[in-house]
């Protein structure tokens, strides 16, 4: 949908009060998914939202790839051709860095598979071949880690680390301290549990690793799926986190799970909270795997699900998007303050929030490579 259609006074209508309920959890994943919390509450706050679309300017592009905003920049992240594009928060054009090539600024590695903007303005990029690459905020390549899933293909576990590949196309990645977070699948190492015995999979594999900075080496797989993946949810199986870094905690959000999960930087399981988006279609039904694989993108087309999650230590505010029902004519986006829903608004469809630069929440609908453009916006929160 271009960025013009939208209507600059969008109204946050009230909206029904839905946990996800779930059914008798076992004792360990009732651990690692607790309830909701009598924190976890609803006090709307505001009633309107201005959005002011904005653009970019345009650039020589593929108009494939990845956008971030830290402090007062924007960057577009060119996924094929590995160039880093600087904006103002405006939308106007400073540099171009990096690139393919050999040069001590330049990316070696093919293709740009994922990225973080570090801490200390450090970049990582993640590789084709397992790589880490990590460069200077200036650019500078400083050196490239391989990372390392000890195990081998012959050990069928899911303790195994070497049974997990990124969850390309779909790739987020989150630093905490000296290591470096990723959501991970394990289709490829444990193709016949997900093909054969979907439930066995849900029921066991893990959602993130965890590679330390230093060294590349995996050190611990982390998290689950909720106990009512097992039965009907294969098509809805992505997992959106960000982290706290001043309380050192993850947020975890699953596509068809209308709760929010809190671990602390151990991944100990904090607290729960959320509550279902408006007008949403999520009478999921159960789907053989040969279906899920040929049909997904359909399938999904036809439901509503939360497809991203940001956490700005500015504002103290989480921020969650979700697909509506498929006649809608927008997308939702809820706002909490700490466990309590403070506002649950319609936003662009395919709408994701990627940081704030006072007074403005900025966000995207993404790149449009038809067109060479991408479409903006920000709002402020009143």
């Amino acid at each position: 949908m271009n960025i013009k259609r939208i209507v600059k006074s969008v109204l946050l209508f009230p909206l029904l009060l839905i946990g996800c309920s779930s059914p008798e959890l076992n004792k360990d994943i009732e651990k690692l998914f607790p309830s909701p919390t009598e924190d976890n509450k609803c006090d709307l706050q505001l009633t309107s939202i201005d959005i002011e679309p904005f653009a970019l300017d345009s650039v020589e592009s593929s108009y494939i790839g990845y956008l971030e905003m830290k402090q007062d920049t924007l960057y577009l992240i060119d996924k094929r051709f590995c160039w880093i594009f600087r904006f103002t928060k405006d939308g106007r054009l400073i540099d171009r860095q990096l690139g393919l090539g050999e040069g001590p600024k330049e990316y070696n590695c093919g293709i740009i598979e994922g990225y973080c903007h570090l801490q200390d303005g450090t970049w990582a990029f993640l590789d084709p071949g397992a790589g880490c690459n990590l460069f200077s905020n200036s650019f500078d390549r400083q050196k490239r880690l391989q990372i390392i899933r000890e195990g081998s293909e012959e050990n069928k576990s899911y303790e195994n680390p070497h049974m997990y590949t990124a969850d390309y196309g779909f790739l987020i990645l989150r630093q905490m301290g000296s290591y470096l977070y990723y959501n991970v699948v394990a289709w490829q190492g444990m193709a016949e549990d997900f093909i054969s015995n979907t439930n066995n999979y849900f029921r066991n594999a893990h959602i993130l690793m965890k590679m330390n900075l230093k060294t590349g080496k995996v050190e611990q797989l982390l998290g689950g799926f909720p106990s009512h993946y097992e039965k009907k949810h294969a098509v809805f199986q992505q997992v959106s986190f960000d982290i706290n870094q001043k309380e050192e905690c993850f947020f975890v959000s699953y596509d068809a799970d209308s709760l929010i999960y809190c671990y602390d930087k151990d991944y100990k399981s904090l607290y729960s909270f959320g509550w279902q988006g408006q007008d949403m279609k999520v009478d999921y039904r159960t789907y053989s795997i040969e279906t899920t694989i040929k049909e997904r993108p359909q399938i999904r087309s036809e439901y509503s699900y939360y497809h991203d999650i940001k956490y700005i230590e500015e504002l103290g505010l989480l921020f969650r998007p979700y697909k509506k029902s498929p006649d809608s004519e927008t997308d939702g986006l809820q706002i909490y303050r700490g466990q309590t829903l403070i506002a649950d608004g319609a936003v662009l469809k395919g709408m994701v929030v990627l940081g704030y630069s006072a007074p403005y929440v900025y966000g995207t609908t993404g790149m449009d490579g038809i067109c060479e453009s991408v479409d903006m916006f920000r709002f402020k929160l009143e």
